[in-house]
């Protein structure tokens, strides 16, 4: 179970919403952040309003997960400053049709 909190980046996993009357909702793949946390005190009642969709409705915690962030290695950006050789560049030979 993930540790909820407010403010906390969180991104949808599961678009399979069970309300007949939505007009907004959020996106598979999309990134909010929590605005409320509302539980019934089962940790599968939990459930949030977002920042992102202004609605009435809340959306359930199992519906996403947290945002993963990774770090960036500073020699990605690095290596992109060693010269490129001057050597001919590899080329791929399509045949005709």
């Amino acid at each position: 179970m993930a540790d909820w909190h407010i403010g906390q980046e969180i991104v949808c996993v599961d678009t399979n919403w069970v309300h007949g009357f939505v007009r907004i909702a959020p996106m598979k793949g999309s990134i909010y952040t929590i605005e409320h946390i509302l539980s019934d005190g089962d940790p599968n009642g939990i459930a949030f309003h977002l920042n992102e969709i202004q609605s009435v409705n809340a959306w359930y915690s199992f519906h996403f997960r947290p945002v993963k962030k990774t770090k960036t290695d500073i020699s990605t950006f690095t290596s992109l400053l060693t010269p490129a050789s001057k050597s001919k560049p590899k080329q791929r030979v399509l045949e005709d049709a």
